[in-house]
């Protein structure tokens, strides 16, 4: 299951592969509160 990309201080900073990476080691609680708390464009 792939996260949408989400504008984060830790990650805007991260070529594409180090922002993924970062964003793999975040709680999925962290992604599920930036995923209902803004819109998703459709993934696909």
């Amino acid at each position: 299951m792939t996260a949408a990309p989400v504008d984060t201080p830790g990650s805007a900073h991260l070529p594409e592969p180090q922002a993924a990476l970062w964003h793999s080691t975040l709680p999925i609680s962290y992604h599920a509160e930036h995923l209902f708390a803004r819109p998703v464009p459709p993934l696909g």
